[in-house]
C-alpha cells in the first residue's frame, strides 16, 4: 500500500508540470465506498435500466491526495469519446471503455461562477434532485444529489456550463453544504472553486441538446467546495 501511494504521489507531482492541463494519469487513486450509506454503490440493482459501472463512479466517497488545477475549458471542452450512448457501460465497445477511462478518476479542481437556474419560479445556485437509480430511489433531502453547473464567467449561461454534482454520501459529512447556501453563492456572483472526481455521466447526454450543459463530463462527486471570502477561498 505504501508502494502505490508514493508511486501516485510521483505520478502527482510529475503531472503537476503542467497543472492548467488535464494530466494524463497512468495511475489513478482506488475509488473507496460506504457501505453503510443509503444502498450499495452499485445503486438499484433489481432494475434492468440501472448500470453499476456508472453508479460507482458517482458514488466514491474517497479524498484525493491532491487535486489537479485545471482550466475550466479543459472540462467543458474535454472530447466525448465516440460509442457512448445513454445506455449500461457494458454494452460500450472496448475501445469507448478504454476512451473514457483515460481520464475518468482524475482528482481535478477547477474554478468557476454557479450559473442561476430557474426553479419554481425563483432563480438558484443548485437544485435538489429527485430519486435517482445511484441512491436506490431513495427520497428524501438527504438522500439525494445536488445539481449545481459551474460557468467560467458571470452572466453565461447554463448551455456553456459543466454539471458539479453533491452526493448524499459526501454531502452528509458538510453540514453546510446546502441549498441556501448554494443559492446564496450563486444569486451574488461570488466565486467558487470545486474540487473532485472528474466522471462522464452518459445518461445526460440529451441535456446538451436542450442547452441544459455544454459536456457530459463532470466533476461527480464533489469533495470539497470553496468560495472567495476577502482575499483568500474560505471552505464551505
Amino acid at each position: 500500500m505504501k508502494i502505490i501511494r508514493l508511486l501516485f504521489v510521483v505520478v502527482l507531482c510529475a503531472a503537476f508540470t503542467n497543472a492548467q492541463k488535464l494530466p494524463n494519469l497512468r495511475v489513478k487513486p482506488t475509488p473507496k465506498f460506504d457501505r453503510s450509506s443509503l444502498c450499495s454503490a452499485e445503486g438499484l440493482e433489481t432494475s434492468k435500466y440501472n448500470d453499476p459501472d456508472l453508479n460507482r463512479a458517482k458514488n466514491r466517497v474517497d479524498e484525493a491526495y491532491m487535486y489537479f488545477p485545471v482550466n475550466f475549458k479543459e472540462i467543458r471542452d474535454l472530447e466525448v469519446p465516440q460509442g457512448v450512448r445513454g445506455t449500461r457501460r457494458s454494452t460500450w465497445p472496448k475501445a469507448t471503455r478504454d476512451a473514457v477511462a483515460k481520464w475518468e478518476g482524475i482528482p481535478l479542481q477547477v474554478e468557476g461562477f454557479l450559473a442561476l437556474t430557474e426553479h419554481s419560479g425563483s432563480l438558484v445556485g443548485g437544485i435538489r434532485m429527485g430519486p435517482e437509480l445511484c441512491n436506490c430511489q431513495i427520497s428524501g433531502a438527504e438522500f439525494v444529489d445536488y445539481h449545481l453547473w459551474l460557468v467560467n464567467r458571470v452572466g453565461d449561461l447554463k448551455i456553456n456550463s459543466i454539471v458539479i454534482e453533491m452526493t448524499p454520501r459526501v454531502r452528509k459529512y458538510h453540514s453546510q453544504w446546502t441549498i441556501r447556501n448554494l443559492n446564496s453563492l450563486g444569486v451574488l456572483r461570488i466565486p467558487v472553486r470545486v474540487s473532485g472526481w472528474l466522471m462522464l455521466d452518459q445518461e445526460h447526454a440529451g441535456n446538451i441538446k436542450q442547452g441544459q450543459r455544454a459536456n457530459i463530463w463532470e466533476i461527480h462527486p464533489i469533495m470539497k467546495f470553496e468560495y472567495w471570502k476577502g482575499n483568500k477561498w474560505e471552505t464551505l
